[in-house]
């Protein structure tokens, strides 16, 4: 077990409750604002796809690659930081699974013996109408409920994407 030495002087902020943002008062002259909506950047940008499914060594290899393949004296900062390693390490596994993972990417990424991340694609699909009519509420007991006629739409296609647990960790949830 890690343990962690909390900072005691350590303010945290204060949350209000709705009502109380409501009630407070505003200082004279102040203006209304609306949320920008800001627009994040891709997350796959800059990024290739990986064609081929990568061994768990190629996996190894190429964190290593990424986290101390620069020069020597970045090499030599990272180790005189353990905590910056770390996200270094965990930053180059984030890249390694979201050009695996990628539209044309190979679908598929294991992390070690725990998990494997999978994508598949569902296509699109068609609802057909639903006819005016009494129909069950299952919030209601079952009772039934006039509904409007409802038209016929599409959804559109998606990606799902998958986090399947592999045997050594079902084994160690279970405690085989």
């Amino acid at each position: 077990m890690v343990k962690v030495a909390m900072n005691r002087t350590a303010v945290r902020p204060v949350k209000r409750s709705a009502s109380a943002a409501k009630t407070a008062p505003r200082r004279a002259g102040a203006k209304a604002t609306r949320a920008v909506k800001r627009e994040r950047p891709a997350v796959t940008e800059g990024l290739k796809p990986e064609r081929n499914k990568l061994t768990q060594r190629e996996v190894y290899e190429a964190i290593s690659d990424m986290v101390f393949g620069g020069d020597e004296n970045e090499t030599e900062k990272l180790l005189r930081n353990p905590v910056k390693t770390v996200k270094t390490v965990l930053d180059a596994l984030e890249e390694l699974i979201i050009s695996s993972v990628m539209p044309k990417g190979v679908g598929e990424f294991k992390v070690g013996k725990l998990i494997k991340i999978v994508t598949k694609h569902v296509p699109a699909r068609k609802i057909p109408a639903r006819p005016a009519g009494k129909y069950p509420n299952p919030f209601n007991g079952g009772a039934l409920e006039f509904r409007e006629a409802a038209p016929a739409r599409t959804k559109p296609a998606t990606v799902k994407v998958r986090g399947i647990a592999m045997r050594t960790l079902k084994d160690a949830v279970l405690g085989n």
